[in-house]
């Protein structure tokens, strides 16, 4: 199964659906690392239930010790909205000085939770691409400062994951990093050196599927055109008028 790619089309199908449908029921949030790359350098500890699963790697420069993820899953959303993006969980970037040739490159985190529809259960993968950068200039990061800020990157395995309740039905998608409460979301998180970074991940249900989730936050309600198909688009409209 492939990961989410961004097309030169980009439609996105928002939420307006049938009124009088009432969200799924969301419980039991929880997950784990796993398939680090290379997986010689990491070293995992997933706990139990909805408990803060850990991945540490590297060889240290510093007496602050290793690098690694925190992922702390969200208590169960209550009276969240269809179409308003929610918390799954608190990600937390632990970024120290390695030795060269001692980080990951990327690691995997099998995502879930209980529903009250069709599946009970659903799974999701999420890939996080990590960049150490090198802390030389110029950095690849937009602060630009040296030490350069790590580069992580989020992406889904699933697309429009399909929930059935009744005659309704509901797609969930990963909708990435926000550090704002939900109100903007992006694909990547720059992650400055020595320290501990942290954003939350956020999901969105809707009542129709989206395309190129990730990293965008859907407007409840409207349909939207994005780049290249708008242009194309009005173009056919413009020859027609002619």
């Amino acid at each position: 199964m492939s990961k989410l790619s961004v097309g030169a089309f980009v439609l996105v199908l928002a939420v307006a659906g049938r009124a009088n449908a009432a969200p799924i029921v969301i419980s039991n949030i929880t997950g784990g690392w796993q398939n680090p790359t290379p997986a010689a350098n990491a070293t995992i500890a997933n706990q139990a239930g909805q408990a803060v699963d850990s991945v540490r790697w590297g060889v240290p420069l510093t007496a602050a010790g290793q690098s690694g993820y925190d992922f702390d899953p969200a208590n169960n959303p209550i009276n969240y909205s269809l179409g308003n993006p929610f918390a799954l969980g608190l990600f937390t970037h632990v970024n120290q000085p390695l030795d060269f040739g001692t980080s990951i490159s990327g690691i995997d985190y099998s995502f879930g939770f209980t529903t009250d529809g069709v599946p009970t259960s659903l799974s999701d993968v999420f890939h996080f691409d990590h960049n150490e950068t090198t802390n030389s200039e110029p950095c690849p990061s937009p602060s630009g400062n040296n030490p350069c800020d790590d580069i992580v990157t989020i992406s889904s395995v699933n697309l429009n994951s399909l929930i059935t309740s009744g005659p309704d039905q509901f797609f969930f998608n990963l909708i990435g990093f926000s550090r704002d409460g939900g109100l903007t979301t992006t694909a990547t998180l720059f992650s400055p050196e020595s320290g501990s970074n942290s954003a939350t991940l956020y999901g969105i249900l809707t009542s129709q599927p989206i395309i190129n989730p990730l990293g965008q936050t859907p407007e409840p309600a409207s349909l939207l055109l994005v780049g290249t198909g708008v242009a194309f688009m009005a173009q056919r409209g413009r020859r027609r008028t002619r």
